[in-house]
């Protein structure tokens, strides 16, 4: 599937697994993310914004010792690209795979907090 300039992608790592099964740690560390690579192909491909089902949202302990979460700084400080984590995409991943559909609408409006540096969102997709 190609990516077109403004597209939201989302990255199931399947992490979200390890704590929907009761281990909280395990799900917080180590953990899988994305990569400190990934925010050129983002630039270079015009994405709009990304989420997945991590914690840290990237990879965690980090790839490049006392370089603590550069693709937040990357994605949001550099590009200004929205990022989600924490996403439970099991359900959406079962869903696209039964009808053979990876393409969708997707919204994800975030709550009306004044001065705050993130918040939660209810996203929805539609098939």
């Amino acid at each position: 599937m190609a990516v077109r300039s403004g597209d939201v992608v989302l990255v199931r790592t399947g992490q979200i697994q390890v704590y929907l099964a009761g281990d909280k740690h395990g799900y917080a560390f180590p953990s899988p993310g994305l990569s400190v690579r990934t925010p050129e192909w983002f630039h270079a491909h015009d994405v709009a914004a990304v989420a997945n089902d991590t914690l840290t949202f990237e990879i965690f302990p980090p790839e490049i010792e006392d370089l603590w979460l550069p693709v937040h700084a990357l994605d949001l400080v550099e590009m200004g690209m929205l990022q989600g984590q924490n996403w439970n995409l099991e359900g959406l991943s079962t869903a696209c795979a039964q009808e053979g559909r990876y393409a969708f609408l997707l919204s994800a409006m975030p709550e009306p907090f004044v001065g705050g540096t993130g918040t939660p969102v209810a996203p929805v997709a539609i098939l």
